[in-house]
């Protein structure tokens, strides 16, 4: 019996450091085994709007490298072509004016964008859509101008790399307008099955890059001659 009660005393102290430990209030309960990463996900949250994205940061940073590449080989070959003569000018002021006008209506389609990325909202993109539109209108008129008054990309050195960088720049843009579309039906199909919104940050940072890539070719264009 001695033995017996010994026995029961040995395992009754050691379970109570266990029972101790269990009933600690300052220990944090245990976690149930099936939340595991994904439990942020589970409450509406999207780990700050890229982890959903999955590869797209990367493949975006990759093409706006390789745009950047391009237009500065232009540039490039802008600053060798460039000189003091008299068929460096700006062209007529209607097609300055179209100039001034482009810059204003690509400025306010990012500063829209910026809000439709911000909100979700398809109404904002569809504004930036039309700006950009809007802007490519003024390209054409601005090309058309030129191509009146004589300056086609065979009559000068200033027409030819005018031609060539808005040309490009203005391709990039419909490339974007394109995919805004399709960013702006995914966010009609969202609303119509109530599924959560899809995020507009990577859409918005291209056309943010589009608006300060034209800054850069206004400057050289209109100012630098």
């Amino acid at each position: 019996m001695s033995g017996a009660g010994g026995s029961g005393g040995a395992t009754g102290v050691l379970e109570r450091p266990r029972e101790r430990r269990e009933r600690s209030p300052g220990l944090p309960p245990a976690r149930p085994p099936d939340e595991g990463e994904g439990g942020g996900r589970g409450r509406g949250g999207d780990g700050g709007g890229f982890e959903r994205l999955g590869p797209g940061p990367f493949g975006l940073a990759l093409a706006l490298l390789g745009i950047t590449t391009l237009f500065l080989v232009l540039i490039t070959v802008w600053l060798f072509l460039r000189r003091p003569a008299p068929d460096w000018l700006p062209g007529p002021a209607a097609a300055v004016r179209a100039l001034w006008v482009s810059t204003g209506l690509l400025l306010a389609s990012s500063a829209t964008v910026e809000v439709a990325a911000r909100r979700r909202a398809q109404a904002w993109l569809l504004a930036s859509m039309l700006l950009g539109g809007a802007f490519l209108a003024a390209q054409a008129f601005l090309w058309w101008t030129l191509w009146e008054a004589g300056l086609v990309p065979a009559s000068s050195g200033y027409a030819a790399v005018f031609f060539a960088l808005t040309g490009l720049h203005a391709l990039h843009v419909l490339g974007g307008l394109v995919f805004f579309a399709g960013l702006a039906l995914e966010l009609a199909r969202a609303r119509a099955s109530c599924r959560p919104a899809p995020s507009l940050r990577l859409g918005a940072l291209y056309w943010h890059f589009m608006g300060a890539i034209w800054l850069v070719l206004f400057t050289l264009l209109y100012f630098v001659r």
